[in-house]
C-alpha cells in the first residue's frame, strides 16, 4: 500500500482534503458495485469522490461522448481524463488516490461468464466467445477469449492508451477497440495472437504491480470484501462508528455462479493457465493487503486466526 493519506505512521490517518479526490477503478465482476456503494454511504460529505453522487461505479462521466461516460474504464483512461480535466467535477488540478478492488482470478472470469451469458449484449466478447456461450468449457477454452489478465490490463499503466473528448468508449468494455489496441500493441493479425502475447509478457504484470505501488493509495480484495472497507477506512481515518455498519453489504449484479455446477479441474486449469498475469497480480496485491491488515488491524486479524 502507499498509504499517502496518513500523517506519518499508521495510527495517524487523516481525511483527505477538499483538493484531493477518491478515484475508484470498477474492474467487472470483482464486487466494486457493493464495494463503492457501501464505501460512498460512509464517506464523509467533504471527500471528492470519482464516480461521484447517483453515478454508477463503473462510469466515467466526461470520458467519452456516452452521457454516462466510459464504462469499465482502465488506470490509463481515467486518469488522463481526470488529468486533462475532462471528468465531470472535477478539476484538473485534483489529487487523485486510486482505490480498486482485485479478485481471484479463477472467481472473476467465471464470474464474468454466467454475469454476461444471461444478461448480453456482449459488446467486450469476441465473435468467437460469443458463439461458445452456451457452455462455460467451450467458452473457456476459445481461443479468442479476451477476458484473460482483465485485472492486470486494466491496472497497469499505458501511456499510449488515452481517453480524449468524443472518444467512443474506453477499450476495455468494446471488443473492437480493444482488439485493433492489443493487435497494434504485439504487432498481431489476430485476436489470439495478441492474447497469447499478453499472457507471456512479464513487462504488463511487471507495470501493473509498480503501478498498484505507486498510484494506489488502497487496493481490496473482493474474498474480503467487508475487513477491506474496514482496512481502507482505518487508512483513510474514517470516523469509527462507520465501521460498525458494514455488517451486511449488499450483492449487487450478482452473476449466480454459486447457483451452477461446479467447474472441471480442466476448466480451473484452462483458466488459470490464460490468466497468467493476473494470477501473479492477484498474489501481490494479496500479500500486500495481508501486511498493511496486519498493521492496522491486529485484533481483527487475531480473532480471524482462532
Amino acid at each position: 500500500f502507499n498509504l499517502t493519506w496518513t500523517r506519518g505512521d499508521a495510527t495517524g490517518a487523516s481525511i483527505p482534503s477538499s483538493s484531493e479526490v477518491v478515484v475508484f477503478i470498477h474492474i467487472q465482476k470483482t464486487g466494486g458495485s457493493s464495494f463503492w456503494k457501501t464505501l460512498v454511504r460512509h464517506m464523509p460529505h467533504s471527500v471528492a469522490r470519482y464516480p461521484g453522487n447517483g453515478t454508477n461505479s463503473w462510469n466515467s462521466p466526461g470520458c467519452t461522448d456516452k452521457s454516462y461516460g466510459g464504462t469499465h474504464c482502465g488506470f490509463s483512461q481515467i486518469d488522463d481524463c481526470l488529468g486533462l480535466g475532462f471528468a465531470l467535477g472535477i478539476p484538473a488540478s485534483a489529487r487523485r488516490r486510486y482505490v480498486t478492488l482485485v479478485r481471484d482470478p479463477v472467481l472473476r472470469t467465471i464470474s464474468e461468464y454466467y454475469y454476461w451469458e444471461k444478461s448480453g449484449p456482449y459488446v467486450h466478447w469476441s465473435a468467437e466467445m460469443v458463439a461458445n456461450n452456451r457452455s462455460l468449457e467451450a467458452w473457456t477454452l476459445t481461443p479468442a477469449n479476451v477476458a484473460g489478465n482483465k485485472m492486470t490490463r486494466a491496472l497497469a499503466s499505458f501511456h499510449d492508451d488515452p481517453v480524449r473528448r468524443g472518444a467512443k468508449q474506453c477499450t476495455n468494455f468494446d471488443f473492437d477497440l480493444l482488439d485493433a489496441w492489443w493487435r497494434m500493441h504485439y504487432a498481431c493479425n489476430t485476436t489470439e495472437c495478441w492474447v497469447s502475447a499478453l499472457n507471456e509478457d512479464d513487462s504488463v504484470l511487471r507495470n501493473a504491480m509498480e503501478n498498484l505501488v505507486t498510484n494506489f493509495a488502497f487496493v481490496g480484495l473482493t474474498e474480503a470484501i467487508t475487513e477491506s472497507l474496514e482496512l481502507l477506512y482505518a487508512v483513510a481515518g474514517l470516523p469509527a462508528q462507520a465501521q460498525l455498519s458494514l455488517t451486511r453489504i449488499p450483492r449487487l449484479h450478482a452473476s449466480g455462479q454459486e447457483l451452477r455446477e461446479v467447474p472441471s479441474a480442466g476448466v480451473v486449469e484452462h483458466i488459470l493457465m490464460r490468466n497468467r498475469l493476473d494470477v501473479g497480480l492477484y498474489e501481490f496485491a494479496k500479500r500486500r493487503f495481508e501486511a498493511t491488515r496486519n498493521i492496522l488491524l491486529p485484533v481483527a486479524d487475531s480473532e480471524s486466526s482462532r
